[in-house]
């Protein structure tokens, strides 16, 4: 059985949350206007249109106009302004 299995398993038996043992980022969506994300790796590229943050899982993609980083921290990065689309790159 691979870590990755084994990871799943531990996180169905204990009732965990997924993202804390998985390695997969949290996503949360605020209408349109802002996005907390969450067990993240940085910020790969960022402009008033589009963010790119490295994760477990891949990149995460956020596009959008206006967009303004909010907070930046190695918890959570907060990005307000008008939210287009979200998306996950392998």
């Amino acid at each position: 059985m691979g870590t990755e299995r084994i990871r799943e398993a531990l996180t169905r038996f204990f009732a965990l949350p997924e993202d804390a043992l998985l390695d997969v980022p949290r996503i949360t969506l605020v209408g349109d206007l802002a996005v907390f994300i969450q067990n993240h790796r940085g910020i790969r590229r960022f402009t008033s249109e589009l963010l790119e943050v490295a994760t477990g899982r891949g990149t995460l993609v956020v596009r959008g106009e206006g967009m303004v980083l909010g907070g930046i921290g190695a918890e959570e990065i907060r990005l307000v302004g008008r939210i287009r689309g979200i998306g996950l790159e392998e």
